[in-house]
């Protein structure tokens, strides 16, 4: 993924030998599998479960996200509405069959299954490869750097600012993407996700795709009418 086969290359981290910067991911996940057995029944993450302190801030921190995450359900109900009603099927079902998630997902508004925290981590090229194609990985970028962390497509030969306060969708699984470094401060990425191998175990392996034209964000392109020279 990320780190390009190897978990948490310090190339990643910029500042990890800093100490006043936290360097590393935090799996803030209800449903998980690990790589290699998907049909596994879906466990919180180990991250979210190693004692009872780090249990209750996990679970507190969920809570706070609430607010993020209901304006993420609710983009993805006028952007792609087809894939916001399968979705929130998949969400039911886990809730029905599996209590562990239910417990989880009661502080937890929307129909992701979990999410990657990184601090203070520039993000190699990759794709998303245990998301559905279809789906849509919202990735939310706070903290108070003031340069740098480039979002760069190069599949679209696209550069964007991503400062702090910027939410994108992206179909992660079909588009590679990378976060340059940043600079002057500090950096917290929050990559919200679903996992093709928990829909699968609840009956759902097609996400359909809705015209981009039919959705509510979308306007007509700009045209430049511009004189003959």
């Amino acid at each position: 993924g990320a780190d390009s086969g190897k978990r948490d290359s310090i190339k990643g981290y910029p500042y990890r030998n800093n100490k006043n910067y936290i360097s590393g991911i935090f799996q803030l996940v209800g449903a998980w599998t690990a790589i290699g057995h998907p049909d596994d029944e879906p466990v919180p993450a180990g991250d979210v479960m190693k004692n009872g302190r780090i249990f209750r801030t996990a679970m507190n921190l969920i809570r706070e996200l609430s607010f993020t995450s209901r304006i993420i359900d609710h983009i993805l109900s006028n952007l792609d509405a087809p894939a916001y009603h399968i979705l929130h099927e998949a969400r039911s079902r886990l809730v029905e069959q599996n209590a562990a998630y239910a417990a989880v997902a009661s502080l937890d508004p929307t129909y992701l299954h979990g999410r990657s925290i990184s601090y203070n981590r520039a993000t190699r090229n990759h794709e998303d490869a245990r998301d559905p194609p279809e789906a849509w990985t919202p990735i939310l970028v706070v903290g108070k750097f003031k340069r740098g962390g480039t979002l760069i497509i190069k599949k679209l030969g696209m550069r964007m600012s991503y400062m702090p306060g910027t939410l994108i969708f992206i179909r992660g699984a079909v588009l590679p993407h990378e976060v340059d470094f940043f600079y002057s401060g500090q950096r917290i990425s929050i990559a919200h996700f679903v996992h093709k191998a928990v829909l699968a175990q609840v009956g759902i392996t097609d996400i359909p795709i809705s015209n981009y034209k039919e959705s509510k964000y979308y306007t007509e392109p700009l045209s430049l009418n511009v004189p003959a020279m």
